[in-house]
């Protein structure tokens, strides 16, 4: 009985001591996972603080745009044609675009009573740098680009306007696709006479040409006559060379018989004499 009251007290002690370690694991698992959840929280919070701060377009680049043109632009000349302005940026380079807009009126001031007859974007511009805003127009009369600062600008100039660009057309004035075509045109004829000229000098270099073939061809045939005459004459002189050697040669034959028969003369008369002495 003894042993059988200590055996029970060993095992509730057993039982209770582990239960205690397993309260004790379960208290400190507990700790170190609210442990790493809220460093983890920490790190999370700051990241979106971080990611919050820097998003495009909720603050200000440091841009300042400003247009540089100076006096009103004039351009005497029919629609259709082309505007052109230059606006600067004297801030910080540009981290995203922004837009313009374009006002018209036929007479007066287009940025008191003008109607916005266009628009665009203007691309980033770095700092310091200028870019060229074009635009074609079909009508004549004023005209002013307007350009928005970036968001969430800082400075007193939300808005900026450029010069005035006023174009006028005349009766003198020709639009630019007559000059275009005339231009065209002009290039054309200009293109038509260097050709006709090109034709005309290659037909005198080919009459020249063949002109230069037919005095060569009658100097080569004068100079075949020419060679011709020469051997005639020559074959003549011979002949007559030839002639007179015959001649002399018949002359010499001729003496020499005459000196032949005077020698044989005498004897023959000697002979004749001779007889008549014996008788």
């Amino acid at each position: 009985m003894v042993r059988l009251n200590r055996l029970r007290k060993f095992k509730k002690r057993k039982k209770f001591l582990l239960l205690c370690k397993i309260v004790a694991i379960c208290y400190g698992s507990i700790f170190l996972f609210s442990f790493l959840t809220s460093g983890t929280g920490a790190y999370f919070n700051s990241a979106n603080e971080d990611q919050f701060t820097l998003q495009a377009g909720t603050w200000w680049d440091g841009s300042e745009l400003e247009f540089i043109g100076n006096g009103n632009q004039n351009i005497k000349q029919c629609p259709p044609t082309e505007l052109s302005v230059e606006i600067q940026n004297n801030g910080f380079t540009m981290m995203d675009s922004t837009k313009y807009e374009i006002y018209y009126i036929e007479n007066g001031n287009p940025q008191q009573n003008g109607d916005m007859v266009a628009g665009g974007n203007i691309p980033p511009i770095v700092e310091g740098d200028v870019e060229t805003i074009t635009h074609e127009v079909e009508n004549a009369g004023q005209y002013q680009f307007k350009a928005y600062q970036r968001e969430d600008y800082k400075g007193d100039h939300h808005e900026i306007w450029s010069e005035k660009v006023i174009v006028k057309c005349n009766k003198n004035n020709k639009p630019n696709n007559v000059n275009s075509s005339q231009d065209e045109a002009n290039k054309q004829d200009e293109v038509n006479k260097n050709e006709k000229d090109n034709d005309e000098v290659k037909r005198e270099e080919t009459v020249s040409g063949k002109d230069r073939n037919e005095t060569q061809d009658m100097n080569e045939s004068t100079d075949n006559e020419d060679n011709e005459t020469n051997e005639n004459d020559q074959h003549v002189e011979e002949e007559e060379h030839q002639t007179e050697e015959e001649v002399v040669k018949d002359n010499v034959s001729e003496e020499d018989e005459e000196l032949e028969d005077s020698e044989t003369a005498p004897e023959e008369e000697e002979e004749l004499d001779e007889p008549k002495e014996d008788k």
